[in-house]
């Protein structure tokens, strides 16, 4: 079942900027998907007009079969949504925020006291619930972020660049977290990110430019396409000769030649042949990194 459909969506502000022009795309119901760009690609706009916080120019968004415009409210029950910045009281507890959030859901009393608690055991942030929100380190208040997030149950988790600001310890933390929510609670997540390793694991990376989709395919599929698989090799002064020699194409970087494969599998002669002359080797695939330069290059 389609999660999403995106078909052909504009908007146009009023100071004439055309943010978001001509976007169509679908996503799988408990897909992980991502989306890419540089700031004021547009994709956080087109977030905002999917959760129905941005009204549509043009164009049409359906969400399991409900319009966006026409089925606002019923959208929003499906759906949970992390910001990049806080929606939290920074003076009252974890308790009390979550309690008043959960209130706009329509939960009696009980359930909502049940539910936190819930989320709050899957999230490991049962210990926080009586500290003040303000008080807490960035990975803690994100994992509050996405527990109020998840306390109405939603069928989609979007995350608006989550991870803005925290430190690499925190980071991963989360994300090993977001990623066992996937699983334990069936959810179809969305993530606008700037962290290109972030999107290393989702099933579809939308990259957009300047308001259009240039790319949606698996992380995989685009460093199939975009980048090189290199061969690092460290030797003496006889490896050089001889790769010249054989002219065979290089580059030197950090006291390494590099040379640039057709095929992972070409390393393997090369190895095998100037294996006398060589100290160590190392095969990298390209990068997300080298895919999101290669498509938002202006000299592209």
């Amino acid at each position: 079942m389609k999660a999403l459909i995106i078909n052909d969506v504009h908007k146009k502000y009023h100071n004439g900027v055309h943010a978001v022009k001509g976007i169509s795309l679908s996503i799988d119901e408990l897909s992980f998907t991502a989306f890419l760009g540089k700031n004021g690609a547009g994709k956080s706009t087109l977030m905002h007009m999917m959760s129905t916080l941005t009204e549509i120019t043009s164009g049409s968004i359906k969400m399991f079969d409900y319009d966006v415009t026409k089925d606002d409210e019923k959208i929003r029950s499906l759906i949970g949504i992390v910001f990049q910045h806080s929606m939290m009281d920074g003076i009252l507890t974890v308790y009390d925020n979550l309690s008043i959030r959960g209130s706009m859901y329509g939960l009696s009393k009980e359930s909502l006291h049940n539910r936190i608690l819930e989320v709050s055991k899957t999230l490991d942030i049962e210990e926080l619930l009586k500290r003040e929100y303000g008080s807490l380190s960035g990975g803690q208040r994100r994992k509050v972020d996405i527990a109020r997030a998840l306390l109405h149950q939603p069928r989609i988790l979007i995350l608006d660049e989550p991870t803005t600001g925290l430190d690499p310890k925190s980071r991963q933390e989360l994300w090993e977290y977001i990623h066992q929510l996937r699983v334990s609670s069936s959810m179809t997540i969305l993530l606008t990110t700037h962290y290109l390793e972030e999107v290393m694991d989702a099933d579809q990376v939308i990259v957009i430019n300047e308001g259009l989709m240039i790319e949606n395919a698996s992380s995989h599929a685009l460093r199939e396409k975009y980048t090189r698989t290199k061969l690092y090799l460290s030797g003496n002064g006889p490896l050089e000769q001889s790769l010249i020699q054989d002219s065979i194409q290089y580059v030197v970087h950090q006291n390494r030649y590099v040379i640039p494969l057709s095929s992972p599998f070409e390393s393997v002669e090369i190895v095998s042949k100037y294996q006398p002359l060589i100290q160590s080797f190392e095969v990298i695939q390209g990068t997300m990194d080298d895919v999101f330069f290669a498509l938002t290059s202006e000299d592209q």
